[in-house]
Formats: structure tokens, sequence, C-alpha cells
């Protein structure tokens, strides 16, 4: 599974390191690179939006997992072992 940057473009990537450079303000970038304000802000709401869905597939996971366990199709060791090896996998 992939890590949660590598989910994002490099150009994602290039606008986060952007933002950092201009200390997360959006009026310094958007002079800085002659982008507007909206549409600068319209670029992060696309990566929360990316980075947010990664993060509800994790907890959907853990989510069913609980399930089996409330349904006795699964013991809550086995739960334990599945989602740490999940979390694992992702954390690769």
């Amino acid at each position: 599974m992939k890590k949660w940057y590598e989910t994002l473009t490099e150009e994602e990537l290039q606008f986060i390191k952007q933002m950092v450079n201009v200390d997360f303000k959006l009026s310094k970038l958007s002079v800085k690179t002659g982008l507007s304000y909206f549409l600068l802000r319209k670029r992060i709401q696309k990566i929360k939006k990316k980075l947010n869905s990664n993060m509800k597939q994790k907890s959907e996971f853990k989510e069913y997992l609980e399930f089996l366990v409330d349904e006795d199709i699964l013991t809550s060791s086995i739960a334990e072992v599945l989602y740490s090896k999940h979390k694992k996998q992702l954390e690769e």
C-alpha cells in the first residue's frame, strides 16, 4: 500500500512545497505564482479530499473487521492481527 504522499501527483507535491515556502499564506503564494487566491484554495481542497479519501479507506477496513467480530465471524485476536498487518502494509 502507498504512503499518503505517494498518492499525490508530482504537481500536488510541488504545490505543497510552495505552500511551505510561503508559510501557508495563500496571499503570498498568489503573488508569487500569479494564480488567484480562489484557484489556490480549490487546489488545497482537492488535495485534502484526496488525502481524506485515503484515510477513510483505512477506517472502513477497521470498521469492517469490527463488524465481523461483532457477528462472531472473526475472533477479536484474529481481527487485531489482520488490522496490524494491514497498517504495517500501508506504512511500507
